[in-house]
């Protein structure tokens, strides 16, 4: 019996990959590089970094790997698994805020510290990168105000700023949009004012929590990154370490098929053998181990269902969708065929070993696993 999988390569052949300087990864369909931004396409998003948080060697490294055809990896010894850093990161969320931003999954950015200070880049309508302070004890976000309102417009009323010096009052002023390494909120006001302390220190003002709310954030200080999660979205790994994780699953492919069909050609001459009377020694051996076979090859199965149901078909090509798509629709008719192959396995080693075993419930389920079968091609064809 042959099984067509249809299990293709799913790869990253028609996407590009961002390495950051962090080393996370940003799967997008396309980028474009100009006066010191990178312009990125993802998932009908449009979003802005500043050139220097893209690592370009790294990319470029990258980008010519996804243009390598696909080869299994050498088994090599495990890695020594370094040691868990002492301090867990740092989380902070507010739920009074929900965010307005486009971003529908964590955004990663690596910060700077003088002291106990946290320090990130910022461009404002396009512009920058700057550096700016976040300040979780301020509720409104401070701009140094040549910069301010050189950039946005003014709001027209004035802000309290208790927060950051006690009773002064700034002019407000709305920025067409801010972004933190792509977490991005539009139309956002802030106050324009001179603050001494971000004057020492070389930022342009205060990041508080009118923007910071509107994320659960995560500050990690081993790994120098601040994460930035929308409410109501529950962090996910980045699509590069899903996709990632599928092509793994892809190219165990080849020794997964050869190993099924070898147990599924077992089974099958195991049962003409029974039904001629013959009963060798070691069958019962033998089909415990055909068992496992196809119960590995099922669990295999459903281990690449679920990561296509993870992945981000857009990053695919369309003749890897026709794939993905195949191969999920059918997913539930090749289920039940593997099924009926563990019960007829299961089902022949008790009737060699018993004398008197019922051939009737042994036809039966062959029939009913040759059902299975036509059932899965059909589908495929």
């Amino acid at each position: 019996m042959v099984l067509f999988m249809c299990l293709l390569l799913l790869g990253l052949q028609d996407s590009q990959v961002l390495v950051l300087s962090n080393g996370q990864f940003i799967v997008c369909t396309k980028y474009e590089r100009a006066n010191g931004q990178v312009t990125i396409y993802r998932d009908g998003q449009v979003f802005r970094l500043p050139d220097k948080s893209i690592d370009w060697p790294k990319t470029e490294q990258e980008q010519q790997k996804q243009a390598e055809p696909t080869k299994p990896k050498p088994k090599v010894k495990p890695a020594v698994p370094k040691p868990k850093a002492d301090r867990a990161p740092i989380v902070l969320t507010n739920d009074n805020f929900k965010s307005s931003s486009p971003t529908l999954e964590t955004i990663r950015v690596p910060f700077t510290s003088i002291g106990n200070t946290v320090i990130v880049d910022i461009t404002i309508n396009g512009q920058g990168p700057y550096q700016i302070l976040v300040d979780t004890g301020a509720s409104i976000t401070v701009i140094e105000p040549d910069l301010a309102l050189r950039l946005g417009t003014r709001g027209g009323r004035l802000l309290n700023l208790s927060g950051v010096g006690g009773g002064i009052q700034s002019e407000q002023v709305k920025l067409d949009e801010i972004s933190i390494g792509g977490a991005i909120q539009k139309e956002f006001m802030v106050a324009a004012h001179a603050i001494e302390a971000t004057k020492v220190l070389g930022v342009i003002g205060l990041l508080g929590q009118d923007f910071l709310g509107r994320y659960r954030m995560e500050l990690d200080s081993v790994a120098k990154t601040m994460a930035l999660t929308p409410h109501g979205i529950t962090p996910m790994p980045s699509q590069a370490s899903q996709i990632e994780a599928l092509n793994r699953l892809v190219e165990e492919q080849p020794g997964r098929m050869q190993q099924f069909r070898q147990a599924y050609d077992q089974l099958n001459r195991l049962y003409q053998t029974y039904m001629k009377g013959a009963r060798p020694d070691g069958v019962s051996s033998t089909l415990s181990s055909v068992t496992a076979s196809l119960n590995d090859f099922k669990n295999y199965s459903h281990r690449v269902e679920q990561s296509l149901g993870r992945v981000d078909k857009q990053t695919l090509t369309a003749d890897q969708k026709r794939a993905a798509m195949k191969f999920t629709a059918c997913f539930a008719e090749l289920d039940s065929f593997l099924r009926e192959a563990i019960q007829l396995s299961q089902l022949m080693k008790r009737s060699f070993s018993s004398p008197d075993a019922n051939h009737n419930e042994l036809d039966q389920k062959a029939v009913s696993l040759q059902r299975e079968q036509r059932s899965y091609e059909s589908c495929q064809n």
